[in-house]
Order: structure tokens, then sequence, then C-alpha cells
């Protein structure tokens, strides 16, 4: 169950907007940096995550009096985002014990590196396997916070396997090797609780579309309270930080990538 109306606003060093404002009208202007913050799990009271613009305008529509955001509010770059992220931290922290114990695991030294066709005598490898994974890639993917969704970190180690079971001979070495380590990483799934963090997330998001959509309904029933000028500046500053955002992580995958062994 997702929480409905538990949000928080405060004043920190790390927040998405900031601006210039006099908050006791003392003529002491000081340049404060905003976070608004909710708790999108009921039974997780301690973890409370950043407002996404849905969340954003959920609030200015229920507490118009207080959500008084600055207009000339600039866009603070975030690195690593993911990796900042509350709800992430927990999950990204399971998926690096995971991926690890499958390097260790017998044979998962095959997996480690993407192919090397001349090396590994298969030259026709890339002709047949259009989207190489490796251990590594994935290791590099959580070190550089590249993944936002713990659904990502199990479509990625997935790849790995399906990749094997497409290019080798069922039956070789190889294909059994596969079959082995990606029933231990099933299991791993299971024994660390990292399924949960997908379930987790899944309603997460769907309270999030709910709100969306209560959001466009209550639009189209105040057309005269919609606050366009607000909307508009708090879209373009989300729009521009996580198209930049997401250009460099495709810029880094893509860099990853080329520079595997």
């Amino acid at each position: 169950n997702t929480s409905q109306s538990m949000v928080s606003v405060k004043s920190e060093p790390n927040a998405n907007v900031s601006s210039n404002v006099d908050p006791i009208g003392s003529g002491d202007t000081q340049r404060k940096k905003y976070r608004l913050q909710y708790q999108p799990l009921e039974d997780e009271p301690e973890l409370w995550l950043d407002a996404p613009l849905i969340k954003i305008k959920e609030f200015e529509r229920k507490f118009p009096d207080l959500a008084l955001w600055p207009k000339n509010g600039d866009v603070i770059k975030n690195e690593n985002s993911n990796l900042n992220d509350a709800f992430n931290k927990q999950w990204y922290s399971i998926a690096n014990q995971i991926i690890q114990a499958l390097s260790k695991y017998e044979g998962g030294h095959i997996f480690e590196r993407l192919v090397d066709t001349k090396k590994q005598n298969c030259p026709d490898y890339y002709d047949v396997i259009k989207n190489p994974m490796s251990f590594s890639c994935i290791k590099a993917k959580l070190k550089k916070g590249q993944y936002s969704s713990p659904q990502e970190f199990i479509s990625d180690v997935q790849l790995v396997f399906y990749n094997c079971s497409i290019y080798n001979t069922a039956g070789t070495i190889v294909a059994i090797t596969g079959k082995n380590i990606e029933a231990y990483f099933n299991n791993q799934l299971i024994v660390t609780g990292f399924n949960n963090f997908v379930q987790k997330e899944k309603n997460i998001n769907e309270h999030l579309q709910k709100v969306e959509e209560e959001n466009e309904r209550w639009a189209e029933e105040h057309p005269n309270n919609v606050k366009e000028e607000d909307g508009e500046n708090n879209n373009e500053l989300n729009q521009a930080s996580g198209n930049q955002l997401n250009n460099e992580m495709n810029n880094e995958q893509n860099d990853e990538v080329n520079n595997e062994d």
C-alpha cells in the first residue's frame, strides 16, 4: 500500500531548486534550496523520496497556500541521482551483492566480460548476439547509478543468460554453466528479498499513476485555478535536469560497452 498525502518540504543543501528568498521579511536575502519529499510506502515510515513533478502538482492543488515556489529557481545538477535516491539505495546494495555472488559462482568467469571474438574463437558472435551484456557491464552500470528500477537490473542479468542460450548449443559446457548460474540467480532474487523491491516499485508507480489521473481531473474541473506559468516553470526545470541526466547516462553506458575487453 502507498501513502496518499504524507509530504514534507525541506530546505536542504542538495535540493533541486534554489532561489534568493527572505523568509522573515527582515531584508536579509538568503540563498535557499528547497526539497519536496513524500512517503511512498505506508509500511516503511522512515522512507522518504524526492517528489517527482506529479507529486509537486498534487501538493500545489491540495495546499495552494503553501505551494509558493520561487519562479526564478534554477536547476541544481544532481550527480548519480539514482544512487542518492533512498529507495534505490536499498536495492542497489542487494544488487551489488548478487552480481558479485554470480561472478564468484562456479563458471561465473565465463560471463564476466563481453565476448572477445578473437580470443574466444567465435567470429560470428556479434552477428548472432545484437545486445551483448556481461557481469562487468552490470557492475559498471550499478557503480554509475544507471539503473532507475530493480527490474532493469534483473533484465540485464537475464540478458546475459539469454545470449548464452541463443549462441551456445544446448548440452555444451558453456550452455550448462549458464543454466546453472541462472538458476542460482533466480534463487538469490528470492532469498535476498530483491523481488520484493520490484513489487514495491510497482506499488509506487501505481500510486503515482493515480495521482496523475487525479491531477488531470482536477485541472479539467478547475481550469481557472491551474497555475499555468508555475506549472510550465516546474516542468521546464524537471525536463531540463531529466534530459541532461539521461543524455549523460546514455553516453556513459556506450563508453562502458565500447571499452570492455
